[in-house]
Protein backbone atom coordinates (compact mmCIF):
# COMPACT_ATOMS: atom_id res chain seq x y z
CA UNK A 1 0.00 0.00 0.00
CA UNK A 2 0.77 3.33 -0.89
CA UNK A 3 0.40 6.35 1.36
CA UNK A 4 0.90 10.09 0.47
CA UNK A 5 1.59 12.48 3.44
CA UNK A 6 0.84 16.35 2.77
CA UNK A 7 1.43 19.07 5.05
CA UNK A 8 1.25 22.98 5.79
CA UNK A 9 -1.04 23.49 2.41
CA UNK A 10 -2.09 27.25 3.88
CA UNK A 11 -4.39 27.76 0.72
CA UNK A 12 -2.30 27.64 -1.96
CA UNK A 13 -4.07 26.32 -4.97
CA UNK A 14 -1.51 25.20 -7.31
CA UNK A 15 1.48 23.67 -5.05
CA UNK A 16 -1.62 21.54 -3.71
CA UNK A 17 -2.78 20.83 -7.04
CA UNK A 18 1.10 19.54 -8.50
CA UNK A 19 1.32 17.48 -4.83
CA UNK A 20 -2.00 16.50 -5.59
CA UNK A 21 -1.25 15.21 -9.37
CA UNK A 22 2.30 13.82 -8.05
CA UNK A 23 0.65 11.50 -5.14
CA UNK A 24 -2.01 10.43 -7.91
CA UNK A 25 -1.14 7.02 -7.39
CA UNK A 26 -1.04 6.26 -3.93
CA UNK A 27 -3.59 4.07 -3.00
CA UNK A 28 -4.55 6.69 0.75
CA UNK A 29 -3.58 10.70 1.74
CA UNK A 30 -2.83 11.47 5.01
CA UNK A 31 -3.22 15.35 5.15
CA UNK A 32 -0.84 16.71 8.29
CA UNK A 33 -3.00 20.33 8.40
CA UNK A 34 -3.21 23.89 7.83
CA UNK A 35 -5.37 24.02 5.16
CA UNK A 36 -6.73 27.18 6.05
CA UNK A 37 -9.62 27.05 4.20
CA UNK A 38 -12.76 25.50 3.04
CA UNK A 39 -12.24 25.33 -0.67
CA UNK A 40 -9.36 23.42 -0.01
CA UNK A 41 -11.41 20.49 1.19
CA UNK A 42 -12.96 20.90 -1.83
CA UNK A 43 -9.77 20.67 -4.01
CA UNK A 44 -8.33 17.29 -1.86
CA UNK A 45 -11.50 15.90 -2.74
CA UNK A 46 -12.04 16.63 -6.21
CA UNK A 47 -8.31 15.88 -6.94
CA UNK A 48 -7.51 12.74 -4.67
CA UNK A 49 -9.70 9.43 -6.00
CA UNK A 50 -8.56 7.19 -2.98
CA UNK A 51 -9.55 7.88 0.99
CA UNK A 52 -8.15 11.27 2.73
CA UNK A 53 -7.28 11.38 6.28
CA UNK A 54 -6.97 15.17 7.80
CA UNK A 55 -5.67 16.20 11.30
CA UNK A 56 -6.60 19.74 11.74
CA UNK A 57 -3.39 21.74 11.98
CA UNK A 58 -2.30 24.64 14.04
CA UNK A 59 -3.48 27.38 11.51
CA UNK A 60 -6.69 25.92 10.62
CA UNK A 61 -9.30 29.00 9.90
CA UNK A 62 -12.08 25.97 9.03
CA UNK A 63 -14.37 26.05 12.32
CA UNK A 64 -12.57 23.75 15.14
CA UNK A 65 -15.50 24.75 17.89
CA UNK A 66 -17.13 21.42 17.43
CA UNK A 67 -14.11 19.13 15.73
CA UNK A 68 -12.99 16.63 18.01
CA UNK A 69 -9.84 17.46 19.70
CA UNK A 70 -8.70 13.69 19.71
CA UNK A 71 -9.20 10.92 17.20
CA UNK A 72 -7.75 7.17 16.07
CA UNK A 73 -8.32 6.15 12.96
CA UNK A 74 -6.98 2.31 11.31
CA UNK A 75 -4.44 2.90 8.58
CA UNK A 76 -3.36 -0.91 7.16
CA UNK A 77 -4.13 -2.26 10.28
CA UNK A 78 -2.32 0.21 12.31
CA UNK A 79 -4.19 2.66 15.17
CA UNK A 80 -3.06 6.42 14.17
CA UNK A 81 -4.03 8.87 16.67
CA UNK A 82 -3.95 12.35 16.55
CA UNK A 83 -4.39 15.09 18.78
CA UNK A 84 -5.43 19.13 17.51
CA UNK A 85 -5.12 22.44 20.09
CA UNK A 86 -3.17 20.36 22.81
Amino acid sequence: MRIAVLSDIHDNVWKLAAALEAVRDADALICCGDLCSPFIVHQLGRGFAGPIHVVFGNKMAISTASAPTRGSTSICGFMASCFAGV
